[in-house]
């Protein structure tokens, strides 16, 4: 696409379902894989600060966080629900 007339930069972005297993709960819901440094879709908090992608790892929201009842530093398993991937257990960086 980059070559494309008319495309000043683009980037790569995944939107999957996926389920989040953690030691004591689980949820599945729509989720996406941004490239870290990005700048053609940028992550706000909720005071509309800009929010770094995690080179490594996974940036959950605070909800999520709650549902699985996990602290950053703890590892939280990821299971993309479309393919023929297998489930990863990633970190949650602190």
């Amino acid at each position: 696409m980059r070559h494309m007339p008319g495309v000043i930069a683009c980037e790569p972005i995944r939107s999957m379902a996926a389920r989040f297993h953690s030691a004591t709960a689980r949820g599945g819901l729509p989720s996406s894989a941004l490239t870290p440094g990005g700048a053609a879709y940028r992550l706000l908090d909720d005071r509309e600060r800009l929010v770094t992608v995690p080179e490594d790892g996974l940036l959950l929201s605070s909800k999520l966080a709650e549902l699985l009842d996990v602290r950053p530093g703890e590892r939280v398993q990821v299971e993309v629900l479309e393919g023929s991937t297998d489930p990863r257990r990633c970190p949650w960086p602190r």
